[in-house]
């Protein structure tokens, strides 16, 4: 809950819109309930002068009696009344940028299947795009950000809004997805995002990308998997350390032009076989399996590979032109 209530005063504290909406709705109340004291009028004559004022109506069917009403007419004209104008000139704005981009054609929608989405946006994106971008043929971001900020724009589809908004995931076509990541400047971002793309494909291949374990705990209640930045930075630091060339070896798997790292439906033959006897044989480097939704690397237990599972292994790109490996 706490992480809910983080990420919507955040999202105000992002969007001028909803800090002026927000504004402007608590001094609308409180105007009207001094507004019922002061004249001694029911609270609901109060709200109905206050909201009579602030549109600039004024039907002057109710007006204050007395000085301290009419003081009190004067802050709400000062204050409220442009607070409502900058809404409205706001909303007036939005409309506009979408009519204009709609004309223009630079409304994107997405009739892409088997592509990746990105849901959100964190700093991290601008230097993670250029490796996605090589791996996967169509990429979908949407984020509640200024498009200037997306590298690579002619290669990839961006659409603006809020990833939590219901129609704006509609765009994305998360139910042809190959794959649906989920990012955020907070973990409350992520989870309430994470709850909306779950709602719209509940077996989707969501991965959400959080800070703390606890939120990783807290999407798999909800089904859906997530992995702890925190901690898998801290593991591989702690490993560096034990063990120096940990990284080295990692950083040669993952940075290899001959190797590549993918998971697959198991094999037919492989079916009814023990993981010990699958790794046993020649030109075979299966890291682990996945069963019931749960990685598992072999050890202590080997576990009987059966129809429902997925293998994650370490494949050799055949060499282009007699180059060798790089590492």
């Amino acid at each position: 809950m706490l992480w809910v209530v983080s990420s919507l005063l955040h999202r105000v504290r992002q969007r001028q819109d909803w800090l002026f909406s927000l504004l402007a709705g608590i001094a609308t109340l409180i105007s009207a309930t001094l507004f019922a004291l002061t004249q001694h009028v029911s609270w609901f004559t109060g709200i109905y002068w206050a909201v009579v004022t602030v549109t600039t109506v004024g039907y002057g069917d109710v007006v204050p009696k007395n000085t301290s009403g009419r003081i009190l007419a004067i802050v709400t004209m000062l204050v409220i009344i442009p607070l409502v104008g900058a809404i409205f000139a706001d909303w007036a704005a939005k409309a506009t940028s979408i009519h204009i981009r709609r004309i223009l054609g630079m409304r994107t929608t997405s009739g892409t299947s088997q592509h990746l989405v990105i849901l959100g946006y964190t700093p991290l994106i601008p230097h993670l795009l250029p490796d996605l971008l090589e791996t996967h043929s169509a990429i979908i971001l949407v984020a509640d950000i200024d498009p200037n900020q997306i590298p690579d724009q002619e290669r990839m589809q961006f659409i603006a809004g809020d990833p939590t908004n219901p129609h704006v995931l509609a765009k994305a076509n998360l139910e042809h997805a190959r794959q649906i990541v989920i990012v955020g400047d907070s973990d409350g971002d992520v989870l309430m995002t994470a709850i909306e793309a779950q709602h719209v494909v509940p077996d989707g291949p969501i991965l959400a990308i959080t800070h703390a374990a606890k939120a990783v705990a807290a999407l798999q209640s909800i089904g859906v998997e997530g992995i702890a930045t925190q901690d898998l930075m801290g593991e591989l630091i702690t490993q560096s350390l034990a063990t120096p060339h940990a990284a080295e070896l990692l950083q040669s798997l993952l940075n290899s032009e001959r190797t590549q790292l993918e998971e697959v439906t198991v094999p037919r033959q492989w079916v009814g076989m023990k993981l010990s006897a699958v790794r046993a044989q020649p030109d075979t480097l299966v890291l682990g399996v996945v069963q019931r939704g749960q990685f598992n690397l072999g050890l202590p237990e080997d576990p009987l590979l059966t129809d429902d599972t997925t293998v994650v292994r370490l494949v050799l790109r055949p060499s282009q032109g007699g180059a060798k490996a790089s590492s």
